[in-house]
């Protein structure tokens, strides 16, 4: 992709903060991620379980 349509951080909807797999993940810690927003739409139906890092 071309610069010119990469978001930028200046954008509003580029997400910088999120949740992150712990290294207890099969594939280790931060190999996946979700925004807030997924995460609280979709926590209880994938069981995942917030914890404190």
């Amino acid at each position: 992709m071309s610069p010119e349509v990469l978001p930028t951080l200046a954008d509003e909807d580029v997400r910088t903060e999120g949740y992150a797999t712990t290294a207890e993940f099969i594939r280790g810690a931060d190999y996946e991620w979700v925004c807030d927003d997924c995460c609280a739409d979709f926590a209880e139906e994938f069981g995942w379980v917030l914890v404190e890092s």
